[in-house]
C-alpha cells in the first residue's frame, strides 16, 4: 500500500477514535466538574456577563491563570449552550491533530518511518485519552507547544521572513497566555533560531528580533490590564510574580516557607491526633491510613525534593500511595491509570534512551533541540515548579518521537541479524 494512503488512514483512524470517545464520554460520563474543571467555568461564565477586561476576585482563577482558555470556553458556551460537548470535541480535534504533527515532526527531524510509528503510537497513546472528556486546557496545550515546535524546525530551509514565520510569534503569544509557565521557553526558542540557523547567523538574528519584538507587543494589552487591576506591572498572571528563580527557588528559606504554609503540611500535634484516631483534618483516607501505620510526613531537604519530584515527573507507575515534592503532598494511582501508562508511556521509555543516544551520537540537529525540551521541561517542572505526571505530558508528543527514532533502529538491527541468521541456515 501507498505511503500515503497509509498517512491517510492513520490520520483518519484517530480523529474518528478520538471523535468517538469524546462523543461517548460525553453521554456517559455525568455532567459534574472536577477541580481545575470547576475554576474555568466560573471564570468562563464571569467573562460572559461581565467581560474579559474586568476583575472579579470572587472567581478564584480570575487573575491566577491566562484568559485564553477561559476565553475560548465563554466563546463556545455562548454558541452551543452551557455544557462540555464543544469542548470535548474540540479536544477531540487538538488530539487528532497531534497525530498528524507526529507524523510531520518525526519526517523533518528524522524520516518518514519513524514519522509513521510516532503517528500511530499517538493513536493508543493512553495519557490524551484522558484529558479528551475534560473542561482542560490540557489538549490545547499538547497540540500548541507541538506546533510551534514544528514551525521553528521546519522555517529551517527560510532564508527571508515568510507568512509562516510571522504566525509563530503570534501562536506563541495565545501560547502564554493560555499557560503561563512557558515563558519561561523564550529565550530558548531565540536559541533553537540560531541552532537550526547555524550556518546563516543573520537571518537567525533578524528572526529572532522580529519573533522577541511581535511577543511583546502582544503582550502589552494583558499587561494593561493586570496593571490596571493590580496597581504594578504583573506579567500574564500573578503566578509569575513566584517565580523568581534566583532570590526565591533556590533559597532553603523559601522552600521552609513554602513547606510551612502549604495546606498539605501538618504539625506535631496534628500527626499524632491523626495517628490516635481522634481527628482527621480533612486529610485523604489514604494519608491517614498510612500516618496510622507510622509513615509520617516530613520536612523533607531541598535535594530530597527534587529528588522525589523528578521520580513523581517521570516514572510511568505508582502502585502504592506516598509522598511526594516537599514531602506533605499526598500522591496515588489507580490502577488503572498505572496500567494505562505502563502500557503506553513506560513501554516505550526504553526506546525513549535509544533514541536520545543516537541522536546525540549522529549529532542530529533537530533530535537535539527535542531533547533539549525534555530537559527544559523537566527542569522547570523539578527544580522551579511542582511536579506532577500530568505537568509531563506536553512534552510525551517528543518523547514519542524520540521513542519512534529509537525504535526504527533497534528494529533495523534485529531484521537485519534475522536476515544474516537465515542466510547462515542456507548456506
Amino acid at each position: 500500500m501507498c505511503k500515503i494512503k497509509v498517512v491517510k488512514y492513520i490520520f483518519i483512524c484517530s480523529f474518528i477514535l478520538k471523535i468517538s470517545v469524546a462523543l461517548i464520554a460525553f453521554i456517559v460520563k455525568d455532567s459534574t466538574l472536577y477541580s481545575d474543571e470547576i475554576y474555568y467555568d466560573e471564570y468562563a461564565v464571569k467573562i460572559m456577563n461581565q467581560g474579559v477586561w474586568e476583575f472579579d476576585p470572587s472567581v478564584r482563577y480570575d487573575g491566577l491563570v491566562g484568559p485564553i482558555f477561559p476565553m475560548l470556553l465563554a466563546f463556545l458556551y455562548s454558541l452551543f449552550g452551557h455544557n462540555n460537548l464543544s469542548i470535548y470535541l474540540l479536544n477531540a480535534i487538538a488530539g487528532g491533530g497531534l497525530t498528524i504533527l507526529a507524523y510531520y515532526l518525526s519526517r523533518l527531524a528524522f524520516n518518514e518511518k519513524v514519522g509513521l510509528y510516532a503517528s500511530c503510537w499517538t493513536i493508543i497513546y493512553g495519557l490524551y485519552y484522558v484529558y479528551l472528556p475534560r473542561a482542560l486546557k490540557e489538549m490545547l496545550v499538547f497540540f500548541t507547544f507541538a506546533l510551534i515546535i514544528y514551525l521553528i524546525l521546519s522555517d529551517v530551509k527560510e532564508r527571508k521572513i515568510t507568512l509562516k514565520f510571522i504566525l509563530l510569534p503570534f501562536l506563541y503569544s495565545i501560547f502564554i497566555h493560555l499557560d503561563e509557565r512557558y515563558l519561561f521557553y523564550l529565550p530558548f526558542l531565540i536559541v533553537f533560531f540560531f541552532i537550526v540557523n547555524k550556518h546563516h547567523r543573520k537571518i537567525a538574528f533578524k528572526k529572532s528580533v522580529v519573533f522577541v519584538f511581535t511577543v511583546i507587543l502582544l503582550m502589552i494589552p494583558w499587561t494593561v490590564r493586570n496593571y490596571q487591576v493590580y496597581g504594578k506591572i504583573v506579567v500574564l498572571t500573578t503566578r509569575t510574580l513566584r517565580t523568581d528563580i534566583i532570590a526565591n527557588k533556590f533559597s532553603k528559606n523559601r522552600l521552609l516557607n513554602e513547606t510551612e504554609s502549604s495546606h498539605h503540611f501538618l504539625s506535631a500535634v496534628q500527626i499524632d491526633s491523626i495517628a490516635k484516631g481522634l481527628k482527621t483534618y480533612g486529610r485523604h483516607p489514604l494519608e491517614i491510613e498510612r500516618i496510622k501505620k507510622g509513615i509520617m510526613p516530613r520536612k523533607y531537604s531541598i535535594w530530597e525534593r527534587w529528588y522525589y519530584e523528578f521520580i513523581e515527573f517521570w516514572t510511568p507507575t505508582r502502585f502504592k500511595p506516598g509522598y511526594s515534592g516537599n514531602g506533605f503532598r499526598f500522591r496515588e494511582r489507580s490502577l488503572f491509570e498505572n496500567l494505562g501508562m505502563l502500557f503506553t508511556y513506560g513501554i516505550i521509555l526504553p526506546f525513549f534512551i535509544v533514541g536520545i543516544i543516537l541522536s546525540i551520537r549522529r549529532k542530529n540537529v533537530y533530535g537535539i533541540v527535542l531533547i533539549a525540551i525534555v530537559f527544559l521541561h523537566t527542569f522547570l517542572h523539578v527544580f522551579l515548579l511542582w511536579s506532577v505526571h500530568r505537568y509531563r505530558v506536553p512534552i510525551d508528543l517528543f518523547v514519542i518521537i524520540l521513542a519512534a527514532f529509537g525504535f526504527e533502529d533497534v528494529y533495523g538491527k534485529i531484521r537485519k541479524f534475522n536476515t544474516l541468521r537465515a542466510q547462515e541456515f542456507q548456506v
